[in-house]
């Protein structure tokens, strides 16, 4: 009688919309997600809270208040958006706390060390976006890249507007660049849009998407380090993802060494069998 081999089917993870989630592998297990697309995680040591946040987040925290400052969100019937540290980027839950704080938000919560996913080199469980919208390492880690943006004074919403004082030179440039680009685009397909199939169209088009990848992919790439990927285009983000997960689940079969890298931490690791 021929036997069949059972079928293993991989559970891809829900993509996140918010909510609280135990995650054993964190020195605070109790994770509470930011809403789809957010950027801020806390924790705590119980479900309920108290909510912290990680020390890695403050700097970007800061400049987030600085930008809605600088650059008020548009009215909104959702109160929580026009926080100084608005829903969009943290939990619903921390954005009602920081209405409470408009002078000083960042005094309202407590800061602790080596309490995220990257600190501690950990996959999250939930997914950031659905895999139409982003490759395996924006669904894995997309909260974190915002963070990048943030810290070197970008908002990494549309337009990325930026703290002239704390965005690097070069990062200013490519925003400049995109942003020209960009509006010469939309002029266009507004305008011209029988012609949208001519060679200047297209021309203008590659510029457009060439702008916007050059643009992403610079704060990918500091977030890709940050967690131990290589750069974008030098190697795949699957194994080192599987590597990540197999840590996890069985940490006492593996030794795990971090180096410095960018002022963040690089891995190396080695498999220590039992057989």
């Amino acid at each position: 009688m021929t036997s069949r081999r059972k079928e293993t089917i991989l559970e891809i993870p829900p993509v996140s919309l918010g909510g609280v989630l135990k995650e054993e592998a964190l020195p605070m297990k109790w994770v509470k997600y930011p809403n789809h697309y957010g950027t801020f995680f806390t924790f705590s040591e119980n479900e309920t809270g108290p909510w912290h946040f990680c020390t890695c987040s403050e700097t970007p925290l800061t400049n987030l208040f600085e930008l809605n400052r600088r650059f008020p969100p548009h009215d909104n019937v959702n109160k929580n958006r026009l926080a100084p540290l608005d829903s969009l980027h943290v939990p619903d839950e921390i954005a009602e706390i920081y209405l409470k704080h408009p002078s000083d938000p960042i005094s309202a919560f407590e800061f602790h060390d080596k309490l995220c996913h990257r600190c501690n080199l950990i996959t999250p469980t939930m997914r950031y976006c659905h895999e139409m919208y982003g490759g395996r390492f924006d669904q894995s880690f997309g909260w974190y890249t915002n963070q990048s943006y943030l810290r070197y004074g970008v908002n990494p919403r549309p337009w990325y507007e930026f703290l002239e004082e704390i965005c690097p030179d070069n990062i200013q440039a490519f925003i400049k660049e995109f942003r020209v680009t960009h509006g010469a685009y939309i002029l266009e397909m507004q305008n011209n849009s029988p012609a949208l199939a001519n060679d200047e169209f297209n021309i203008l088009r590659k510029a457009y998407n060439k702008a916007a990848r050059e643009l992403k992919n610079t704060f990918v790439n500091f977030t890709r380090e940050e967690f131990g990927f290589r750069k974008v285009g030098e190697g795949w983000v699957s194994e080192t993802i599987v590597f990540k997960i197999t840590k996890q689940l069985h940490h006492h079969l593996i030794s795990f060494d971090t180096t410095g890298l960018n002022g963040w931490k690089a891995w190396s690791w080695t498999y220590t069998s039992r057989i």
